[in-house]
């Protein structure tokens, strides 16, 4: 966290000759608000099992597991994991978030998530903060028409007050879902 205050951060982790798993284990909390990047590369896996918090207007954080560092090479099994209890708030203005080498579109505001029914259905997204949905009293669902075949990442956020109106099939936050994509570490009260 104080590196962070002022200079970017990676944190690399190899198997190595020693046989370790050659996992990235967040296991305290993490957190800062200038507008530098945590970078998290593992040959297998990043797990985050406590919060990491970035506040800076342009913060970011980048999760690759299952990437070759030094000389180890990947994984070829490694995996982003964020267990229940754990959260990633990137609440800034304009937050970036990488997971496996992909870039995604960080959510904080109702008006944004809603926006995603009326455009790339098949883009990659994350909360960066528990959302409040009472600001629209009818949520059109993200996919009716034409299935969501994006990515979805709650990063252990919250989604409440969603109300739908609607008489039609494909009635939820999401109506109609692709079969090959990801939803995950997200909760609907």
């Amino acid at each position: 966290s104080n590196q962070l205050a002022t200079t970017n951060v990676e944190l690399q982790s190899a198997a190595g000759s020693a046989g370790g798993s050659g996992n990235v284990d967040i296991d305290a909390a993490v957190s800062w608000s200038a507008n530098t990047t945590l970078t998290l590369s593992a040959s297998n896996d990043v797990n985050v099992d406590a919060d990491i918090t970035a506040t800076g207007d342009t913060a970011g954080l980048v999760i690759n597991p299952n990437t070759a560092n030094g000389t180890e090479a990947a994984s070829g099994g490694g995996f982003f994991n964020l267990p229940s209890g754990a959260a990633i708030p990137l609440s800034g203005v304009t937050p970036s978030l990488t997971i496996a080498h992909t870039p995604y579109s960080v959510i904080n505001s109702a008006p944004a998530l809603q926006s995603i029914a009326t455009g790339n259905l098949s883009g990659h997204y994350a909360l960066g903060s528990a959302l409040d949905l009472s600001s629209i009293p009818n949520f059109t669902p993200i996919g009716t028409a034409t299935s969501f075949t994006g990515t979805f990442d709650g990063l252990g956020h919250n989604v409440s007050t969603l109300t739908i109106n609607r008489s039609a099939d494909y009635v939820g936050l999401f109506g109609m879902v692709g079969l090959t994509r990801l939803g995950q570490n997200a909760g609907l009260l």
